[in-house]
């Protein structure tokens, strides 16, 4: 049986907005802990765009990650 649970994990992410004095975004920015910015966005609703994008390019980089902890791991 697969345990859902064990392949859950937390991805935390820094939400930068630059709002103006009638509180209407001017644009924000998603950063990282040491913060670098991953995405930029505009409008509101590009929003959950550039989170799911974010999560995207992270599975990416933790997939090609452990690819390479793989080939380095492998005895000869």
């Amino acid at each position: 049986m697969h345990n859902h649970l064990a392949d859950k994990r937390q991805i935390t992410l820094i939400l930068r907005l630059a709002i103006d004095a009638d509180d209407r975004l001017i644009y924000g920015e998603i950063v990282d802990l040491e913060g670098v910015i991953i995405g930029r966005f505009i409008e509101w609703a590009k929003l959950t765009d550039v989170i799911q994008t974010c999560i995207t390019n992270q599975n990416k980089d933790n997939a090609h990650q452990r690819s390479d902890s793989n080939k380095t791991n492998k005895p000869r």
